[in-house]
């Protein structure tokens, strides 16, 4: 290339390189982020929770609380109203038979009083009966209710634990894959690193946006060269101006339907990519989720072959350039 850098199509084809590099990193890192997304997911799970114990020494604050003390309220002056009906019964015969009048007022009031407060007393030590009764019952169904969740508790231990277990099998199945593709990352960077390195292209324009606008450019024979008034650069700054296209990734993924008229090829990779990345991370769940190794699944091995072929082709292609 340094000797014919001005033939279109050993240029074409060069860009075509680069294009291809350019979509398989943003295929291989979306790759990536859905696996990562995968993990953080299963290391953030919710298991199931256990059950809370009753405790008993809340059984008195139900019992001598709201309506409950109202009951005893009701206890106390029913046996007072009981008393004091009983305490004028018995004055009734009093008064028959005392011989002063102050006497018998004296007697009658202070009977009916003694009625009042043995009633209430009476009232109350039955409401007391009562609600020990009560709380001695509900503590026995507190008693058992938390026996039956002490032993639920047990098994839901149990299965938390063997859930962890085996969600700690797929993370671990899952992260041997982030390696995998971190590392072939890694060696498709340094082969696009080694096609930048020529200089062919301005490092300006050295993503995937931009690439793919001057393949396409070239491919639909709108240009033969990247410099010069109608050459790459020119028409993608002008298009970038009249905004017939999209030079930010973030939007062009929210907005695809809107870039498939004036960067063709950048919709075709980038719709052909989700579709393949989302497969291919299916595919690896998929697998975790039975335990499985990765490489027991075809799919995702002729992934990371299709990868390495196009790595090496581009590489090979760098050979025979630099004759």
């Amino acid at each position: 290339m340094r000797g014919n850098a001005a033939n279109k199509n050993v240029l074409k084809k060069y860009l075509y390189n680069v294009y291809k590099l350019e979509v398989s990193l943003f295929n291989q890192y979306k790759l990536r982020d859905k696996l990562i997304n995968r993990i953080q997911y299963i290391n953030e799970k919710e298991y199931e929770d256990y059950y809370e114990e009753e405790s008993t020494d809340m059984i008195m604050d139900d019992v001598w609380g709201g309506e409950m003390f109202n009951v005893g309220c009701g206890f106390a002056i029913a046996g007072a109203i009981i008393g004091a009906v009983l305490g004028v019964t018995i004055l009734q015969q009093v008064f028959n038979f005392s011989p002063y009048f102050l006497n018998r007022l004296i007697e009658r009031i202070f009977t009916v009083f003694l009625g009042i407060v043995a009633g209430a007393i009476l009232g109350l030590i039955l409401f007391g009966i009562i609600t020990l009764i009560q709380y001695l019952f509900m503590r026995s169904k507190i008693n058992a209710r938390n026996k039956e969740k002490e032993l639920l508790n047990v098994q839901i231990e149990e299965n938390n634990r063997n859930q962890m277990e085996i969600d700690n099998q797929k993370v671990e199945i899952l992260e041997n894959e982030v390696n995998k593709i971190d590392y072939s990352i890694s060696k498709t960077e340094e082969i696009r690193a080694e096609y930048y390195s020529y200089n062919i292209i301005f490092p300006k324009y050295r993503y995937l946006e931009a690439v793919s606008s001057f393949y396409e450019y070239f491919a639909s024979g709108r240009c033969s060269a990247l410099k010069g008034h109608e050459g790459a650069y020119n028409i993608f700054e002008n298009e970038l101006r009249q905004g017939l296209i999209i030079n930010k990734l973030d939007d062009i993924i929210d907005h695809l339907d809107r870039i498939e008229d004036n960067q063709y090829m950048l919709y075709m990779a980038i719709r052909e990519g989700n579709k393949q990345t989302a497969r291919i991370s299916t595919e690896i769940s998929n697998t975790a989720n039975k335990l499985n190794q990765i490489e027991s699944n075809t799919a995702v091995t002729a992934y990371y072959s299709k990868i390495g072929a196009e790595n090496t082709e581009c590489l090979k292609w760098l050979e025979i350039f630099n004759r």
